[in-house]
């Protein structure tokens, strides 16, 4: 009896948890998009993204999700959303090397080495510092079937029109 109490103890405290970790995450994005409310900047919804992680040989992480993509002067941030469940994760900043403009709600900030089209995919390699540690970054943000002009945007044109 004490082991089915606590198996359903736990199974709630990793519901509440996943609730409450949704609600911040969510709370970020709102707050990072009432940030740039009267600025010029372009937000694309619900692309496919597809994120490669590595930080040695013996740790590498893959996630397909779903993120609102916004470029804002020389940044991109991704507003990322589980893609199952829909639920808010942390906001990713990539910036070219060197940036030193710091957004508040960001989690990680990912400078870039490269950006290249794909296949109608926006493909980004990067890094992020986390600690000592040096995190290596693959995403691919899937355009297709979306009003955006990839093309211009690898070629250097400014995308902001909102």
């Amino acid at each position: 009896m004490e082991l089915y109490f606590a198996i359903v103890v736990l199974f709630c405290f990793l519901a509440i948890g996943n609730v409450g970790t949704h609600f911040y995450y969510k709370e970020k994005h709102k707050q990072l998009l009432k940030f740039l409310i009267g600025k010029e900047f372009l937000c694309i919804e619900n692309v496919k993204i597809d994120i490669d992680v590595s930080h040695n040989k013996t740790f590498r992480g893959y996630q397909i999700n779903k993120a609102d993509v916004i470029f804002f002067r020389k940044h991109i941030f991704l507003l990322i959303r589980g893609k199952i469940f829909s639920q808010a994760q942390p906001i990713l900043q990539i910036s070219r090397i060197g940036n030193t403009e710091k957004f508040k709600d960001v989690w990680e900030e990912i400078n870039y080495i490269s950006k290249m089209k794909v296949e109608n995919k926006l493909r980004i390699s990067g890094f992020a510092l986390r600690g000592s540690f040096k995190v290596d970054y693959k995403i691919f943000l899937d355009f297709q079937n979306k009003d955006f002009d990839l093309e211009n945007y690898i070629n250097g044109q400014n995308m902001c029109n909102n």
